[in-house]
């Protein structure tokens, strides 16, 4: 049996979340969601996910700001940073942070696409 990777979805949109959960469990994922940086931060710092797909704006800030005040809560894990807002200045300081950038919306064969790039 493959070892499953572990990846953690942070984002406020419930159904996406399901979504990505539903469509990756025949790909070698353990997925699980926080949908908020608290839950996402009481995660980290008991489990270690290989991939993270962050959203950028979510309810109690954003994602690449948590991203660069927690750094080491994130340890050696692949990051997207999944976003409506498709500014290059967004863009170009994920890129800086080493974060891949994804623009919402996007399908579910995008979703894939994104998540196998990083695995």
């Amino acid at each position: 049996m493959p070892t499953l990777k572990r990846m953690l979805i942070i984002d406020d949109e419930r159904d996406f979340c399901a979504l990505v959960v539903l469509m990756m469990q025949q790909e070698s994922f353990h997925i699980d969601c926080a949908h908020n940086l608290l839950e996402a931060s009481q995660f980290l710092k008991k489990e270690h996910p290989e991939i993270i797909l962050l959203d950028h704006n979510l309810p109690d800030g954003t994602g690449l700001d948590y991203f660069n005040m927690h750094r080491e809560e994130f340890d050696e894990a692949k990051i997207v940073l999944m976003t409506a807002d498709p500014s290059l200045d967004l863009k170009s300081r994920a890129e800086a942070a080493g974060i891949e950038f994804a623009a919402k919306p996007f399908g579910l064969k995008k979703i894939k696409e994104i998540i196998r790039s990083v695995a």
